[in-house]
Parts: C-alpha cells; sequence; structure tokens
C-alpha cells in the first residue's frame, strides 16, 4: 500500500506470528491487519503445551483446553499444558477411546488395534485409511474447523473419564475442575464475608452498643455517687503521690499511698487506693464498685471521707481524707 495514504507497522505476537497492520491517513480510522504469516494460529508448535489442545474459530485469538483426562499445570495459564489425572503406568487395560473435537472415530480396527497394542502409545490419527501413532507426550492437537475434514483422531484415556464424554460435550476435565474449585473458594469467602458482616452489625447495633457500655461502668449506686465527687486524671494522682512511692499499708483491693494534694486552695493530705497491676480487670472493677458503695454509704464523724476518684481508660483509683 502506498506510504502516502497509509501508515504501516510490522509486529511480533505473543504466538511467534509475523503481522502486517496498516492505518488510512486521511480517514479516521483504526489499524487493520492485512497480511500475517501464519493463518492458523494453532499451527505453532506447541502453542498449548503437552497434552493441551487449542482452538481458534476466529483464526485470530486462541484458546487452549485438555484432553480428556488430564488437568492443566497452571489453571491461571492453560497454555503451560497439562497433566495426566491419573497417574500412568505405560500399560492401560481400562482404556477406552474419547472423541477429539469434531472428528469421530469409526470402525478402522486396524487403527485401535495398534494403539491398544503399544503401551506407549497416547493417541492415533486416521488419515487416508493411515493409521499414525502418537507417542507421549502429545503436542500439537487442534481443533480445526477446516483443514481436518475426513480426518479421524484417536485418545487412549482412562476408562472412567472416558465414559464421561469428550471435549464438545464440555466435559473437559481440567476445566472442569478449575471451575469447581473456583466455585468452593467463591462460596467459602461469600460465607466468611457475611458472617463477619453478621458479627459487625450485631455488634454496632445501638441496643447491643447500650448494653456493652452498661456493663462496662459502675452501678447505678455508684453513679449518682460519683456525681458529688471530683474526678481527677491519673496524672494528677501520680503527681500527688509522688509516683506512688510512699506506702501507708495493704488492703483488700491493693496499696494505699500517701500523698498531698490542693483542694479548693486547700492543701490536704490523702490517701490513696490503687489496684495492683497484676489484677484482672473484672476483678478490679467489682471491686472498685464495693469499696465506693460502701464508703459512700457510710457516714459517721469517726470515719475517713471520700475525698474524689479516678476512672481514666483501665485506671481506678479513689482516696480518702
Amino acid at each position: 500500500m502506498p506510504t502516502e495514504d497509509y501508515y504501516d507497522r510490522v509486529t511480533l505476537n505473543g504466538h511467534g506470528n509475523l503481522q502486517q497492520h496498516v492505518y488510512q491517513k486521511k480517514k479516521n480510522s483504526q489499524w487493520k491487519m492485512v497480511w500475517r504469516v501464519i493463518t492458523e494460529p494453532c499451527t505453532v508448535y506447541a502453542i498449548c503445551g503437552v497434552y493441551g489442545i487449542c482452538s481458534s474459530p476466529d483464526n485470530e485469538t486462541v484458546s487452549c483446553d485438555c484432553l480428556p483426562g488430564y488437568r492443566p499445570l497452571d489453571p491461571n495459564n492453560i497454555a503451560k499444558g497439562c497433566y495426566p489425572k491419573i497417574k500412568p503406568d505405560h500399560y492401560f487395560p481400562n482404556a477406552g477411546f474419547a472423541n477429539l473435537g469434531r472428528v469421530t472415530p469409526t470402525d478402522e480396527e486396524g487403527c485401535r488395534k495398534a494403539l491398544m497394542d503399544d503401551c506407549y502409545c497416547m493417541a492415533a490419527s486416521f488419515v487416508n485409511s493411515t493409521c499414525y501413532n502418537k507417542r507421549m507426550p502429545i503436542l500439537n492437537v487442534r481443533i480445526s474447523r477446516n483443514s481436518t475434514n475426513g480426518y479421524k483422531a484417536l485418545i487412549k484415556v482412562p476408562k472412567q473419564i472416558s465414559d464421561g464424554g469428550g471435549i464438545l460435550d464440555g466435559d473437559h476435565g481440567g476445566k472442569k475442575s478449575v471451575s469447581r474449585g473456583l466455585l468452593k473458594a467463591g462460596l467459602f469467602i461469600s460465607v466468611a464475608f457475611a458472617l463477619l458482616f453478621a458479627a459487625l452489625a450485631v455488634y454496632y447495633h445501638p441496643l447491643v452498643g447500650r448494653l456493652i457500655r452498661r456493663s462496662r461502668r459502675p452501678s447505678a449506686d455508684v453513679d449518682a455517687m460519683l456525681i458529688n465527687l471530683r474526678a481527677f486524671t491519673f496524672e494528677e494522682l501520680h503527681e500527688a503521690t509522688c509516683g506512688f512511692t510512699t506506702r501507708l499499708g495493704r488492703g483488700s483491693f491493693g496499696m494505699v499511698y500517701s500523698g498531698t494534694l490542693i483542694i479548693e486552695d486547700k492543701q490536704i493530705e490523702i490517701a490513696v487506693k490503687a489496684p495492683e497491676k497484676i489484677a484482672v480487670a473484672e476483678q478490679v472493677e467489682k471491686e472498685f464498685e464495693a469499696e465506693l458503695t460502701a464508703i459512700g454509704r457510710t457516714h459517721h464523724r469517726n470515719l475517713v471521707r471520700l475525698l474524689g476518684f479516678c476512672n481514666e481508660n483501665k485506671h481506678r483509683i479513689w482516696f480518702t481524707s
């Protein structure tokens, strides 16, 4: 084509086929392939690997499958070839025949017998009254829509597989096996996500959230009492006790420390009660509520008075005069 009217380029595709493309300059067209070395892509040597079968209905795209009784070496790339579902022992007492593509075996008994008598023969093609035996491994099997009219192919496969049908029946084991695996994996992932979503929905439901928060906070009696007390931060009590260094003794709940605080412009000596670090969170919570409730309900001039508390994060501390 004249270069003044067309752009021209030559490419080598992934199957090793050299192709010529043209683009018309004056029109808003697209690149068009006008020539290629190989007109039938499936004739490229070992294009679908060992025990693979090539199909290209439009002679443009290539589709690979496995022969009956074989599965892909790599489910993500069947063109790498296939391997037997059943380990071959080079002798097949239970072998049978499966159809290959559009070609249907007929009564070529001599070809069948030659195939069955040769333990290393995996397939045979019958062309013009001549039987061509194929030894392992099988390469370059293809489904052709035009050039194989009158050809007949015989494939030796285990009997339990050949009873299921041939490639045209859609029962090629590799693709079916991969599809089942993907279906099971997809079903498992879907169920897992559904359970996770249901758990999150229940956990973040307003009613469930209120019940959880209610179970974590002090009881109603303690809530009512804490309203009338001042809450201190852990840092304030840590500073008031000089880092909880001066011990006054030990109580049922934990250690008692000495400290000083300025409350309403007055410096007051206080006794700070804090739980042991090894105490369990639930135990600390119960002891905290019990102690506060007991002190809060006690009113006597000879008893100490509850001055404040710390209910910050995991810290449960209170102090008296």
